[in-house]
């Protein structure tokens, strides 16, 4: 009998005997790190009997789908101060959900999380976000402070025309804010603001997190892109880097269709304002021909300029 088969049966004795136990982790105590490696790290812990042992973990960096359904119910409660169908019978919650029955909206309840948990209750599974959707969207919902609404829609009004831009806009199915509302606006300005912030950290940090935070806020803001696109065409004076925000737009094609003749034009305009965003992303548009004849020079120059401004 070789050495593997000695061992395999030594185990399966100790686990017969019961000499091989499970403990929940929480039954462990003061962990202190005492030792990391490539796959996994080491800690000290007291267990409930005064033993002191060694807790060894892989390093798998996984969520779990029940780790984001707490958190996301725990953000629900910490946000408007009680849990799903608090007023409602556990014992009759199946059958009504199963009718169609939802909870209502608390006051005060930030628009975001609204709009998320509606459509996690979608009648349609097919329809309902995927837990990394809505792990994702909790993480771009959390770093907003506070968290910001969007104001509704109304297809009722009409957008009016501006003649001063020699850049046309495309109206086609274009709904109207029905709305001048102070905080509304402020609301959509600061969500405005997040995407700034998150392009300048994107820009000066280089890494793999803050790209991902720029680009998750495209992901979350998708469903609200024409919004966004009509809120910075009714107010042109009021939203800083107006100019770079609607060219980054139409390089994306977010709330409008794709146009790089656009992005060029209204990264030009940012320029005019100074706007050191507005000269790195026109650099952009030199160095790699988008909307405009390819000239590394006059890339360079704009790079340049983008630092002093």
């Amino acid at each position: 009998m070789n050495q593997n088969t000695d061992f395999q049966e030594w185990m399966e004795m100790c686990v017969k005997l019961n000499h091989i136990n499970s403990f929940e982790y929480n039954e462990f105590t003061e962990h202190q790190l005492v030792g990391e490696g490539r796959f996994a790290c080491v800690k000290s812990a007291m267990m409930n009997c005064d033993v002191k042992v060694a807790l060894k973990s892989l390093k798998v960096d996984v969520v779990l789908e029940k780790d984001i359904i707490e958190k996301f119910v725990n953000e629900v409660d910490n946000r408007y101060g009680q849990p799903p169908f608090a007023s409602h019978s556990h014992y009759l919650l199946p059958s009504k959900i199963l009718n169609g029955e939802r909870e209502n909206k608390t006051d005060g309840t930030p628009e975001h999380y609204v709009e998320l948990y509606q459509k996690c209750w979608d009648t349609e599974p097919i329809n309902r976000p995927n837990a990394k959707k809505v792990f994702k969207i909790l993480k771009i919902i959390s770093s907003l402070n506070p968290p910001n609404r969007i104001p509704e829609i109304s297809s009722d009004d009409e957008t009016s025309s501006d003649e001063e831009n020699d850049i046309s806009f495309d109206n086609s199915d274009i709904d109207s804010l029905t709305s001048d509302d102070s905080d509304d606006k402020e609301n959509m300005i600061n969500i405005l603001n997040d995407l700034v912030q998150l392009y300048s950290n994107k820009c000066k940090l280089g890494s793999s997190e803050s790209d991902r935070n720029y680009e998750n806020w495209f992901d979350y803001n998708m469903s609200n892109s024409r919004k966004f696109f009509i809120f910075l065409k009714k107010n042109t004076e009021i939203v800083e880097h107006h100019e770079f925000i609607l060219g980054k737009f139409y390089q994306r094609g977010f709330g409008v269709k794709q146009n790089n003749a656009k992005y060029f034009k209204w990264m030009e305009r940012g320029t005019r304002k100074d706007d050191k965003l507005a000269y790195f992303e026109l650099s952009k548009c030199y160095f790699f021909g988008k909307g405009v004849n390819k000239d590394n020079g006059k890339a360079y120059e704009l790079y340049n300029r983008s630092n002093r401004a």
